[in-house]
């Protein structure tokens, strides 16, 4: 009996961290990090249960409490570019441009023809007080993602600076 303990913590943990991303993927985010939590007491050193958790939570509008489960998770596994762009977001949401600039570098450096990535760039730029830097890198959002000149966050942007990208 004693070798069948870690088999069952282990398949335990696996169908809580199962449960878990089906309702972090149905938007229950309050029961999802409950079953990431239980999971995570059974698999303590699972990356992807942390993932989860950390998620959740940046889902909720935490923040602060997504950043210390992700950061360990990002540097685990730095070639996860979701976390990268999460933990970017999550520092650009705390008013932490730096930080979220750093983060939003390694997520384009991952993948330099996605366009969020430069999205948060560009955004990070411009609350930084750089706004040649984020002006280009704009432009470089809108030249992979063409649509996003149409999203509700850069009209209201363009709103009020209508001249500064050069764009009617």
């Amino acid at each position: 009996q004693r070798r069948e303990t870690p088999r069952n913590k282990t398949a335990l943990g696996s169908i809580r961290a199962g449960m878990g991303w089906c309702l972090y993927w149905s938007r229950n985010y309050e029961e999802s990090s409950s079953e990431f939590r239980t999971a995570l007491d059974l698999l303590p050193g699972s990356t992807d249960i942390q993932r989860g958790l950390g998620y959740c939570h940046f889902r909720l509008g935490k923040y602060e409490l997504s950043l210390s489960i992700l950061k360990p998770v990002g540097k685990a596994v730095p070639t996860w570019i979701d976390v990268q762009l999460t933990l970017g977001w999550a520092e650009y949401w705390q008013g932490n441009y730096p930080g979220a600039i750093g983060y939003f570098g390694a997520a384009q450096k991952l993948n330099p023809f996605l366009a969020e990535p430069s999205i948060g760039l560009g955004w990070s730029y411009y609350k930084s007080d750089q706004p040649e830097v984020a002006k280009s890198t704009f432009a470089n959002a809108l030249n992979l993602s063409p649509d996003y000149f149409q999203s509700d966050d850069f009209q209201s942007l363009l709103s009020y600076r209508s001249d500064w990208l050069g764009l009617q």
